[in-house]
Order: C-alpha cells, then sequence, then structure tokens
C-alpha cells in the first residue's frame, strides 16, 4: 500500500455562475421559453454575455469620444429584458439575442452620453441604417422615404444598410 499521497483534484473547467444570475434566469425564462423553445436555457447564457460585453464596449466608446458613461450591468440587462421579444421601434423586426443592437438616441458621435435615458435597443439593420443620424433626424428620413416610390425607399435603405455609400 502507498503512503499518503496529497491527490489533487483538478480544478472545474469553466467559471461559476455569478451570485444572483439565478434571480436573471428566473425573470427571463418565461420571455425566453416563448420565443425559444427548448433553447431557452442557451439563450439566456448567451444574452448574460451580450449584457456584459455590451456594458464594457459602452465604456470603452465613451472613453474614447470623452462623454459620460453611467450605466450598471443591471441596467443594461433591464434594457434587455424590456426590448427581449418586442418589435424594433423603427422596423417590425422582432428583438432576440441574434439580431438586437444597443443605440445612442443622441449619437456618440455627437456627444451623446452612455446613460439608460439614451440608449434603446433596435435591430441591427435599422441600427446600420441609422449610422451617426439623431433619433428624430433618423425618423424624419424614415418618413419622407415612406412617400416615396417603392423603388426608391428600398434603394436607399439597401444603401444604408450596406455602408458601402
Amino acid at each position: 500500500m502507498m503512503g499518503n499521497i496529497n491527490h489533487r483534484s483538478k480544478p472545474k473547467r469553466g467559471r461559476k455562475s455569478p451570485r444572483g444570475l439565478g434571480v436573471w434566469e428566473q425573470k427571463f425564462s418565461k420571455k425566453l421559453k416563448r420565443h425559444h423553445k427548448q433553447f431557452a436555457k442557451k439563450v439566456f447564457h448567451r444574452l448574460m454575455k451580450k449584457s456584459s460585453t455590451l456594458r464594457t464596449t459602452l465604456k470603452r466608446r465613451s472613453k474614447e469620444y470623452e462623454v459620460e458613461f453611467k450605466i450598471s450591468l443591471t441596467e443594461v440587462r433591464e434594457l434587455l429584458y424590456k426590448s427581449y421579444g418586442r418589435k424594433c421601434r423603427y422596423c417590425d423586426t422582432k428583438l432576440i439575442v441574434s439580431n438586437m443592437a444597443c443605440d445612442h438616441i443622441h449619437p456618440l458621435s455627437l456627444g451623446g452620453n452612455s446613460t439608460l435615458p439614451n440608449l434603446q435597443m433596435i435591430c441591427m439593420r435599422c441600427n446600420t441604417r441609422k449610422g451617426p443620424l439623431t433619433d428624430k433626424l433618423f425618423g424624419r428620413l424614415l418618413r419622407w422615404l415612406s412617400r416615396q416610390s417603392t423603388e426608391l425607399e428600398k434603394y436607399v435603405l439597401r444603401k444604408l444598410s450596406s455602408r458601402d455609400f
């Protein structure tokens, strides 16, 4: 028989779930099951990662543009929760984890802050189309386009989406 050998167990892979994540999982559960059925748990984890990444990105970009950054991870998650499954404010696209983007109502490039009243969740396509326009200007552009011929409206929206102008 061997002597006392200290067997160290290998550390578990991955990280432990942060405290309080269960509260968010409960909160999102019903909404995610409605939209994603058996994949709800997987989508939940994507959303939590997206919220963390989003906050970090907002902080970095705010510093680059020298504007105020004041939004907590809880506020980012609340914003995601309120928007999830709703339609984009500019089009009829249903907002889900794979297509939602955080938008500054008054753009960073024009001095807009990264604070809750200046942030909204919209679809990625509209976020690309909106670019550096304010919410009011983009709304005006969309209203003007809706009064044009379908061909012109589609052409301009396609050009705005492609960023090749």
